[in-house]
């Protein structure tokens, strides 16, 4: 049926048929390494020009193991090839839950759960776990917005909705069996190989009183054991759109500029012209005032009142604030094993600007190696470093606004057109203030954000040890032991040309209006506010576990004790950076000369400091018979807790 491997040209020609299972005709794709690919036909008919020998040419076909066949010579070409493919036979992984304690069967536990695995987190792309889960789980939620403003709340996310009205909604995080006291930005999803999330009381009923919103186990990768060194590396661009402002629904500027005339001639905004005059007021509300004042005409307070009906806040935003969000992720990983040792090592860098231009760099490194010295004995050690830090850029839309309303016909200039706001102050007030001796009290939208600006640094070591003994086929031992260290460095660093050194400085000057000096009771300069806190977390634990199956009954059981100690030092500093000194600003209660009201100077004082000591222990008792597991006293029972201030 076919003619031999010479065409009517000269060219030598690959021909043959592909046949599957029961002589099935498949249809292959040929793939060569010297003469490109082609795609077989109905039939499982092929054809392939072949123009460099030797060569190796591969046949695959979906839902058929690839084979190849070498091609030395035009001698190999004289008679057609009949490839014979054999059906690819799966072996699904064994479908389990990490409790963070142990790994269970679903059947094991009657509570609700859902596991990622690591081609499902890959699916998505982020440089953080927690934009790879979202989506993924039913009932685990993006809360960005809608959390009450509790302090403890830092992920964000909620699991199966609110728990709490005031409380705290983070769902507890546990990386690599230990409870996980850091940011949860800071994991590299590239090093997480799986992810369970606990989502009812069961929960609780494993890991204490804080994982009553929930649980999210993390597991991260590993080597295994005779394994061959492997190298990947990856690198990824992300690309977004810039916010789309006409997607939100509000207020045209001529509604809103209406909507502001009738509160103003129901009285709406008279007592604070009365009572606080030097309260910064909204252009529109300025305009009729200075008309009900008699300083502009009724016509002239209409042309001004068209002039803000017809300017759209939104588009003055997006070209002065927003631009193009960009994301760059790099990552490397090594890993391998001996028959004795397996050992992973991975790095990755992430660089990403947002919208707001705001810049982030984050460095993860981690060192993962497991030895098998004896037969049973197994000794595992983990190092996770990572370091980021965090630039400010520019303000968010809603942001800037006169006093305590962001008008949406607000202009924030363009480029060559600097633009003030009254911010804080009206500027009739602050144009007279101090006789013109006080520093410029204006403030510029699209300058002061450069002159503002504001750093994190994050650091941060996680290390585990873990040694494991199997005593015998059904019950092993294992000790471990797990250290956190987390610093968190913030400063915010307002340079002498931003509004809020100036506004600081002029809050509290005084005049001689007799001499006319000016006494700067803050020194001329810039401010820097320093947070500074270093929290450590320190955790021991020994646990039996037990696993025995009788016939056709599967027992398991795991019974231990853990120790747990957790400390938190704050520090928060003040300090004027004048031009020939730099020193702090001790908390004081002033006189603001200029309001007629006293004022405070600082926050904490120059050197505030808090530190917290936290000391816990807690039983472990598990039982699994086909039912969920069980503890004893979660750590809210066994929490002692002191405070002290220095």
């Amino acid at each position: 049926a076919f003619s031999q491997g010479v065409s009517a040209k000269g060219e030598l020609v690959l021909k043959g048929v592909a046949k599957g299972v029961e002589g099935k005709d498949v249809i292959v794709v040929l793939r060569t390494n010297k003469n490109g690919m082609s795609r077989g036909t109905e039939g499982g008919v092929f054809s392939k020009k072949i123009v460099s020998l030797p060569d190796t040419v591969f046949f695959s076909a979906a839902g058929y193991q690839t084979v190849f066949r070498v091609i030395k010579s035009p001698a190999d070409l004289l008679r057609p090839m009949t490839i014979r493919l054999s059906e690819v036979s799966i072996q699904l992984e064994d479908f389990s839950v990490n409790t963070g304690y142990q790994r269970i069967k679903p059947n094991e536990t009657n509570g609700s759960v859902s596991v990622l695995s690591e081609s499902a987190l890959n699916e998505r792309q982020g440089t953080n776990i927690l934009s790879r889960i979202i989506g993924q789980s039913s009932g685990l939620l993006l809360s960005t917005g809608k959390t009450n403003a509790n302090p403890q709340n830092q992920t964000g996310i909620t699991i199966r909705g609110l728990g709490t009205i005031n409380g705290p909604l983070d769902p507890l995080i546990i990386l690599d069996g230990y409870i996980y006291e850091g940011d949860i930005n800071n994991i590299n999803p590239n090093d997480v190989a799986n992810v369970s999330i606990l989502k009812d009381a069961s929960a609780a009923s494993i890991w204490g009183a804080r994982a009553g919103n929930g649980v999210i186990v993390i597991t991260t990768k590993k080597g295994r054991l005779n394994e061959k060194m492997q190298l990947s590396f990856s690198a990824n661009l992300l690309l977004q759109d810039k916010p789309d402002l006409y997607s939100l629904s509000q207020m045209t500027s001529s509604d809103y500029a209406e909507a502001e005339r009738k509160l103003f001639a129901s009285g709406y905004f008279n007592d604070q012209i009365t009572r606080t005059p030097y309260r910064a007021l909204t252009p529109a509300v300025e305009v009729l005032l200075a008309v009900r004042s008699g300083k502009i005409t009724a016509v002239e307070g209409e042309r001004q009142l068209d002039v803000l009906k017809n300017t759209d806040g939104r588009k003055s935003y997006a070209d002065n604030f927003y631009s193009v969000p960009l994301t760059q992720t790099y990552a490397l990983n090594i890993k391998g094993g001996g028959q004795n040792y397996s050992y992973l090592l991975s790095g990755a860098y992430d660089r990403s600007k947002d919208a707001n231009s705001a810049l982030s760099d984050k460095v993860n490194l981690r060192l993962a190696n497991d030895f098998k010295p004896l037969k049973g004995l197994t000794i595992g050690l983990n190092a996770y470093l990572t370091s980021s830090s965090l630039f400010s850029g520019k303000p968010t839309y809603g942001t800037i606004g006169s006093g305590t309303r962001s008008p949406v016909y607000q202009d924030y200039g363009d480029e060559g057109h600097l633009v003030s706001i009254d911010r804080i102050y009206r500027s009739v007030y602050t144009d007279t203030a101090g006789n013109g001796r006080l520093l410029d009290w204006k403030f510029y939208p699209t300058e002061n954000y450069k002159h503002n600006i504001q750093k994190t640094s994050r650091n941060e070591i996680f290390g585990s040890t873990s040694i494991k003994y199997q005593l015998f086929d059904f019950l092993s031992a294992e000790a471990g032991f797990q250290y956190q260290k987390q610093q968190l460095n913030t400063s915010l660093n307002s340079d002498p040309e931003s509004f809020e050194a100036r506004n600081l400085i002029n809050s509290f000057s005084q005049l001689n209006r007799t001499t006319g000096v000016v006494r700067y009771i803050v020194p001329l300069g810039g401010i820097l506010r320093n947070s500074y806190t270093d929290s450590r977390s320190l955790t021991g634990r020994f646990q039996l576990n037990l696993n025995k199956l009788i016939g056709s009954h599967s027992f398991s059981a795991i019974a231990g004790t853990e120790m747990e100690s957790k400390s938190i030092d704050d520090i928060l500093a003040n300090i004027s950076k004048a031009p020939v000194a730099v020193r702090p600003l001790r908390q004081r209660r002033l006189p603001d000369r200029h309001h007629g009201r006293p004022g405070r100077v600082g926050q904490g004082g120059p050197g505030a400091a808090r530190a917290h000591r936290v000391a816990a222990a807690r039983p472990l008792l598990a039982r699994a018979y086909g039912q969920p597991a069980l503890r004893g006293p979660g750590p809210a029972c066994w929490r002692r807790r002191a405070s002290r201030a220095s």
